[in-house]
């Protein structure tokens, strides 16, 4: 499943998540450094990301239970690392350029990458049918809050 993420999406406190035809699938509100809403059409939550008090992670959660800490790895080549209760969800790409892929535990499960030109830029993602997407979702909009700061978040030794 593609879904889309427009530019203003990692400034504002509210925006859409958007599927191929452009209808809204998810909304997601909150602080930027603090908690992530992720809401369905009937605006009940149906995910979370947290900022982990005193770390350098973000907590995701679905249904109301923690399902990953994601943080950052690596000092020359950093990358970033969903810790799951059984394995991980790791990352590899261009993170300069939003262009990267998601492994769980070795399997690609999806990627991520910008599209379009100025002034509309989307940030795409990708998912391998048979994911659970709002969790993938959420995975990818905790790495965005660990990269936002880099000098706060990055090279955590977890």
């Amino acid at each position: 499943m593609r879904y889309y993420l427009t530019s203003e999406w990692a400034l504002a406190d509210r925006f859409t998540i958007t599927d191929e035809t452009d209808k809204p699938v998810y909304n997601a509100s909150g602080h930027r450094l603090g908690r992530m809403s992720i809401t369905g059409p009937d605006d009940q939550e149906v995910a979370a990301v947290d900022k982990v008090p005193n770390a350098d992670s973000f907590v995701v959660s679905v249904g109301g239970q923690d399902r990953a800490e994601v943080h950052s790895v690596g000092f020359i080549h950093v990358h970033y690392r969903a810790q799951l209760s059984q394995g991980t969800i790791e990352t590899d790409g261009d993170f300069a350029g939003s262009n990267y892929n998601l492994t769980r535990d070795g399997t690609f499960i999806g990627s991520v990458y910008k599209q379009g030109g100025a002034p509309t830029k989307d940030l795409v993602v990708d998912i391998v049918d048979g994911q659970e997407d709002v969790f993938v979702l959420a995975v990818v909009l905790a790495i965005a809050r660990v990269r936002e700061n880099p000098g706060r978040y990055s090279d955590n030794p977890f």
